[in-house]
């Protein structure tokens, strides 16, 4: 009676069930950009550079802070996820409805201020949608303890359905019949009226029970001397029982596998486009099939099997492998026969992407072969997302398994844009037939210098390219990779190690202040960053005026170096020693600094008064000498920061003098 009489009624379930469907298929607002995108550009006058930013905001935005909203989820429940969920989208597609609707309709160059705002007010919304994700998933998995695998695929399936289902609302609700166009302003009140509403339910529903376990649980551990009554708080017992897994070694080779699984997946997904056009048309076809409509095709192989697979997976390993559950007594039960690990549904899916990378390579010739990839790919991402939660629960508990899992979630938020940038140099270098991937994409950046607009000004000019400090920086990082990939052929030449441990001194740092630098002013305030345009074009919007440079070049010059040498550094380099953070590492951010800064001055003076950066052009020259010096403390300080963070950092008390640059 009282097992039967703790059960929630069949009312509370359904009700719970529906919340968790309604928070899953309206959470999705950021990821229907695109939809908004167009009637952006149109009335607020926004350049594509500013509406990619402001679209990878929201979608960026969820990561950073998924471990601090699964420590809320820990300590408050699904409940107030919820409702902080609802203030976020109300707050951020209110917000941004008003935006739009306070811009003047004869304005033809973007407000300064809206580019800004509305890149904030998407932040707010990609955070409102990972408390919304965090609620649904796990109120599901609470809600069914015995079938979390289930309850976590359907709940990510729907949530997987959301961008559908609010753009057949835009195209069939909000959108002019005659012209076609987006009734944006009532959209974004919709949006937030509809998310505001459904969350806010959800604040009061989602509070599923204690899960209870049956009598007919099959113990996993327990024997005669097993106590039948706890010696501590149930709670403190809970905790006590799963290792920390911030010191458990599996729980970094789980966060590892998920940099690799994750990572990989997600850039099959965001580069299909290209890697469709990579490969030529198949040859039997007497009518060749546009790109695009093979890329719409992979898109849609992709979401079917992600889909199928959420489904699929979870409510299989919750037969075959159910999760073992923690009682107050100390033991741990089954709610059923336990055949196999879950790691077989991680292994698996990676295993099979594995197997389609490698079809790629031995038998893919014609871009209508690319489904292979295409359903590995939605298989593996579709599994890994269900089958995680229940694994970490099962393996570090549920009292901070919102925690835990957000922590992992950092691990695609690193090897995303990791495992995308390798395919886009890779890419780069064998369109090229370079041999060094990193030194053949940096190489072509510089390379391609004098075919950009900028060259019929600064080619003139004195000091020419090597005015700007990247263009310096990208020399000492191309000399560096040239040196170790030397070091590479002759792995036993003290000469070429001690070279490249000085270059690294320098190269490294200097390419991650660039980067810092010029990634910064270009997403936040590009006229500080970029020159102005040729006096003879016509933009159409004040960011038109700027010389953007191409996507390829901009990688190559501005984000390679970087990437490149900190990968270097922290998978084959050993860290700096003590006397080098010392002594060395400062010396050389001086001396280069003070080589620069009288460099460009000197440069400036023969140019008129004119520098290569606009910033530097419109500040008096006690406010570039602190430029200067902050650089240089910046590029210090970065290269004490990385060398800390070494895997394998050795800082020693005493060194001997004549090793100068270990």
């Amino acid at each position: 009676m009282a097992s039967s009489g703790g059960n929630p009624s069949r009312l509370r379930q359904s009700l719970t069930c529906l919340s968790i469907a309604a928070n899953s298929l309206v959470a999705g607002g950021v990821f229907v950009f695109p939809v908004l995108s167009p009637a952006l550009a149109s009335i607020l006058k926004l350049s594509q550079p500013q509406l990619t930013t402001v679209g990878l905001v929201g979608i960026i935005g969820q990561y950073p802070f998924a471990p601090i909203v699964g420590k809320i989820l820990d300590l408050y429940g699904p409940s107030t996820c919820s409702l902080i969920s609802a203030a976020l989208f109300f707050l951020a597609f209110m917000s941004s409805s008003s935006l739009v609707a306070m811009a003047p309709v004869d304005i033809t160059q973007p407000a300064p201020w809206s580019f800004h705002w509305l890149t904030l007010f998407f932040f707010l919304a990609g955070l409102g949608t990972v408390f919304s994700y965090f609620s649904s998933i796990f109120a599901a998995s609470k809600s069914f303890p015995r079938h979390p695998g289930a309850a976590a695929g359907i709940s990510m399936a729907l949530f997987g359905l959301s961008p559908l289902c609010l753009s057949l609302f835009a195209s069939h609700c909000f959108t002019e019949a005659s012209s076609g166009q987006l009734k944006i302003v009532p959209y974004l009140r919709f949006l937030a009226s509809l998310t505001a509403f459904t969350h806010i339910l959800g604040a009061f529903i989602l509070n599923p029970p204690e899960p209870l376990i049956s009598a007919e649980a099959e113990v996993a551990q327990a024997d005669e001397t097993t106590r039948l009554v706890p010696t501590k708080h149930s709670d403190e017992l809970l905790k006590a029982n799963y290792p920390d897994p911030i010191r458990d070694p599996y729980f970094w080779v789980l966060a590892l596998y998920c940099f690799l699984s994750i990572g990989a997946s997600e850039m099959v997904i965001s580069n299909m486009g290209t890697i469709v056009l990579s490969l030529p048309p198949s040859s039997d076809d007497t009518i060749s099939t546009p790109p695009d409509v093979v890329t719409a095709d992979q898109v849609k192989i992709i979401s079917a099997s992600n889909t199928l697979s959420r489904l699929l997976v979870g409510p299989l390993a919750d037969f075959v492998s159910p999760v073992a559950s923690f009682l107050p007594t100390g033991m741990f039960v089954y709610s059923g026969k336990h055949r196999v690990s879950r790691v077989v549904f991680l292994s698996g899916p990676i295993l099979l992407l594995g197997l389609a990378f490698l079809w790629m390579e031995i038998k893919v010739r014609s871009r209508e072969a690319v489904w292979v990839l295409s359903i590995a790919t939605g298989i593996n991402y579709g599994a890994v997302f269900t089958i995680l939660p229940s694994i970490v629960s099962s393996g570090w508990g549920p009292p901070n398994l919102g925690r835990n899992f957000g922590f992992l979630t950092y691990a695609p938020f690193i090897g995303t844009p990791l495992f995308s940038y390798l395919y886009a140099f890779v890419s780069a270098a064998n369109t090229r037939d370079a041999t060094g991937i990193s030194a053949s994409v940096m190489a072509f950046g510089f390379s391609s210098l004098d075919k950009l607009m900028i060259n019929a000004s600064i080619g003139t000019q004195y000091g020419g390219h090597f005015q700007f400090l990247t263009i310096q920086g990208l020399v000492i990082a191309l000399l560096t990779m040239v040196v170790s990939l030397l070091l590479d052929l002759f792995p036993s030449s003290q000469v070429l190690r001690k070279c490249k441990r000085a270059l690294f001194i320098v190269a490294m740092p200097l390419s991650v202040v660039i980067s810092t630098i010029y990634w910064t002013l270009l997403l936040l305030f590009p006229t500080l960053i970029l020159p102005p345009q040729p006096s003879g074009s016509t933009p159409t919007a004040s960011a038109d005026l700027l010389l953007y440079l191409p996507l390829e070049i901009d990688l190559a010059l501005h984000a390679t170096p970087a990437l490149t040498l900190l990968a270097d550094f922290i998978l084959f380099e050993t860290s700096y020693s003590k006397r080098s953070l010392i002594t060395t590492a400062p010396l050389a951010a001086l001396l280069f600094g003070v080589w620069y800064s009288c460099w460009v001055e000197h440069c400036a003076r023969s140019n008129g008064g004119i520098f290569p950066y606009p910033f530097l052009t419109e500040n008096p020259i006690e406010i570039r000498l602190a430029i200067y010096a902050g650089a240089c403390t910046l590029a210090y300080a970065s290269f004490w920061a990385i060398n800390s963070l070494h895997p394998r950092a050795r800082l020693r008390s005493k060194i001997s003098p004549s090793v100068l640059w270990e």
